[in-house]
């Protein structure tokens, strides 16, 4: 993917997926190990605010991962 200009960090910290849509709607799909996917809960969450403080954190995520270069290098 990094050969199409697509940008790839690693990290070991992700406990939650969610998608952020153009800062105002977050999409949460509560991960429990201990539940099968066809039964887990989706949120979507409609608030400006909430999507931008999701945003930043991922943006504190996004800077405290490795690339996938780093990653090996350390391996």
């Amino acid at each position: 993917f990094e050969d199409y200009g697509e940008q790839i960090r690693v990290t070991k910290s992700i406990n939650q997926n969610i998608t952020i849509f153009d800062r105002e709607i977050v999409f949460i799909n509560l991960i429990d190990k201990n539940i099968p996917g066809s039964e887990r809960t989706d949120i979507v969450v409609y608030n400006k605010n909430f999507a931008e403080y999701s945003a930043r954190n991922f943006i504190e995520l996004w800077e405290n991962s490795e690339s996938i270069k780093e990653f090996e290098k350390r391996r």
